[in-house]
Protein backbone atom coordinates (compact mmCIF):
# COMPACT_ATOMS: atom_id res chain seq x y z
CA UNK A 1 0.00 0.00 0.00
CA UNK A 2 1.46 3.74 -0.91
CA UNK A 3 1.34 6.13 1.84
CA UNK A 4 1.21 9.98 0.92
CA UNK A 5 2.56 12.75 2.67
CA UNK A 6 -0.07 13.97 4.72
CA UNK A 7 -1.41 17.42 3.81
CA UNK A 8 1.32 17.73 1.09
CA UNK A 9 -1.04 18.87 -1.67
CA UNK A 10 -2.59 21.51 0.74
CA UNK A 11 0.71 22.83 2.23
CA UNK A 12 2.55 23.14 -1.34
CA UNK A 13 -0.04 25.04 -2.78
CA UNK A 14 -0.63 27.09 0.77
CA UNK A 15 3.69 27.98 0.35
CA UNK A 16 3.71 28.13 -3.53
CA UNK A 17 6.78 26.17 -2.56
CA UNK A 18 6.87 22.52 -4.68
CA UNK A 19 5.50 20.42 -7.16
CA UNK A 20 4.80 16.57 -7.73
CA UNK A 21 6.15 15.03 -10.41
CA UNK A 22 5.65 12.22 -12.29
CA UNK A 23 9.07 10.68 -13.06
CA UNK A 24 12.16 8.93 -11.72
CA UNK A 25 14.73 10.85 -9.47
CA UNK A 26 17.84 9.11 -9.00
CA UNK A 27 20.74 10.56 -6.62
CA UNK A 28 24.36 10.43 -6.91
CA UNK A 29 26.23 11.70 -4.00
CA UNK A 30 23.93 14.82 -3.05
CA UNK A 31 22.99 15.73 -7.00
CA UNK A 32 19.70 14.59 -8.16
CA UNK A 33 18.65 13.62 -11.79
CA UNK A 34 15.05 13.92 -12.53
CA UNK A 35 13.48 12.49 -15.39
CA UNK A 36 10.01 13.17 -16.10
CA UNK A 37 7.80 12.34 -18.98
CA UNK A 38 4.58 10.31 -19.87
CA UNK A 39 3.64 6.41 -18.89
CA UNK A 40 5.88 4.44 -21.07
CA UNK A 41 8.19 6.67 -22.32
CA UNK A 42 11.07 5.01 -20.05
CA UNK A 43 11.67 6.83 -16.73
CA UNK A 44 10.95 3.76 -14.71
CA UNK A 45 13.43 1.76 -17.40
CA UNK A 46 16.28 4.18 -16.75
CA UNK A 47 15.87 4.25 -12.89
CA UNK A 48 16.63 0.17 -13.06
CA UNK A 49 19.48 0.55 -15.66
CA UNK A 50 20.72 3.45 -13.61
CA UNK A 51 20.41 1.60 -10.16
CA UNK A 52 23.76 0.07 -9.77
CA UNK A 53 25.37 3.54 -9.85
CA UNK A 54 23.03 5.92 -8.57
CA UNK A 55 20.38 5.23 -5.98
CA UNK A 56 16.97 5.86 -6.84
CA UNK A 57 14.62 8.18 -4.98
CA UNK A 58 11.13 7.32 -6.92
CA UNK A 59 10.24 6.04 -10.13
CA UNK A 60 6.82 6.94 -10.08
CA UNK A 61 6.12 10.21 -8.10
CA UNK A 62 8.63 12.94 -6.93
CA UNK A 63 8.18 15.70 -4.77
CA UNK A 64 10.20 18.74 -5.86
CA UNK A 65 10.56 21.72 -2.85
CA UNK A 66 11.88 25.11 -3.55
CA UNK A 67 14.06 26.04 -0.51
CA UNK A 68 16.86 28.07 0.43
CA UNK A 69 19.34 25.29 -0.47
CA UNK A 70 18.00 24.98 -3.96
CA UNK A 71 15.33 22.69 -5.44
CA UNK A 72 15.40 19.55 -3.34
CA UNK A 73 13.91 16.36 -5.07
CA UNK A 74 12.44 13.78 -2.47
CA UNK A 75 10.11 10.53 -2.74
CA UNK A 76 6.60 11.51 -2.51
CA UNK A 77 4.93 8.45 -1.23
CA UNK A 78 6.80 5.69 0.44
CA UNK A 79 5.65 1.89 0.62
CA UNK A 80 5.06 -0.80 3.53
CA UNK A 81 5.59 -3.67 3.40
CA UNK A 82 2.70 -5.73 1.72
CA UNK A 83 2.83 -4.17 -1.34
CA UNK A 84 4.91 -6.40 -4.26
CA UNK A 85 7.49 -4.49 -5.05
CA UNK A 86 6.80 -2.27 -8.49
CA UNK A 87 8.09 0.92 -7.71
CA UNK A 88 11.99 1.91 -6.75
CA UNK A 89 11.44 3.75 -3.14
CA UNK A 90 14.25 5.11 -0.89
CA UNK A 91 12.50 7.59 1.61
CA UNK A 92 15.42 8.19 3.62
CA UNK A 93 17.21 9.85 0.10
CA UNK A 94 16.85 13.56 -0.52
CA UNK A 95 19.37 15.75 -2.64
CA UNK A 96 19.82 18.77 -4.84
CA UNK A 97 18.28 18.71 -8.25
CA UNK A 98 20.95 18.98 -10.61
CA UNK A 99 19.61 18.31 -13.73
CA UNK A 100 16.16 17.63 -15.37
CA UNK A 101 15.56 15.54 -18.75
CA UNK A 102 11.82 16.15 -20.14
Amino acid sequence: MRTVKKDLHKDLFAAKSGLIIHSSALCDGSNVYLFGGVSGSGKSSIAKKMSGTMVPINDEKNLIQFTDRGITVSTYFTIDGSEEKQYLVNENVTGILKKSFL
